[in-house]
């Protein structure tokens, strides 16, 4: 938008950029095609993506009086929205109701053994534990649940990714 990049650009392929970055491509795909709905990337098949004109974001354009004076005003909200915006947002829930999202039953967890598990874990692990697993599971539990399945429904599931499907 601030045209350091100019209309009909190439963009970087999205394999480069995601290995230049060290994410996953199809975290680059998402933002291309983000882009792209928006408006800002042009994409041609065989040929890449492209950097689109933009005459309503050239750099250095004014705004008018207008949009200026709008940008600047509060926004229409209702008494709960204005309460909300006015106190600084939703700090805390005042009375924990049953089924609301995002808040879980602790008073039957079993914390002690929470504990003791995540102690173990770490010990067995050390730092491991706090990296990124396998996509998959981890898998001694891919394991113990294709032990499981094979033992009690017959099936003949393996752990691994090239047989990890059930006949």
């Amino acid at each position: 938008m601030d045209g350091a990049l100019g209309a009909g650009k190439p963009l970087p392929a999205s394999r480069a950029l995601a290995a230049s970055l060290g994410v996953s491509r199809d975290t680059v795909e998402s933002a291309y095609t983000q882009l792209y709905s928006e408006g800002f990337i042009e994409r041609r098949v065989g040929s890449g993506s492209f950097v689109a004109e933009m005459t309503g974001f050239a750099p250095g354009q004014r705004r008018s009086r207008r949009d200026a004076l709008l940008r600047n005003q509060a926004p229409n909200l209702s008494k709960r929205g204005a309460a909300i915006f006015n106190g600084g947002g939703v700090s805390s829930m005042l009375t924990p109701r049953a089924f609301t999202h995002g808040i879980p039953e602790t008073r039957t967890f079993p914390i002690q053994l929470w504990e003791r598990l995540e102690r173990q874990v770490l010990k067995d692990y050390g730092t491991k534990a706090l990296l990124h697993g396998d996509p998959q599971g981890a898998e001694p539990l891919r394991r113990a649940i294709a032990d499981y399945v094979n033992l009690e429904r017959g099936a003949r599931a393996a752990s691994g990714l090239a047989s990890s499907n059930c006949v």
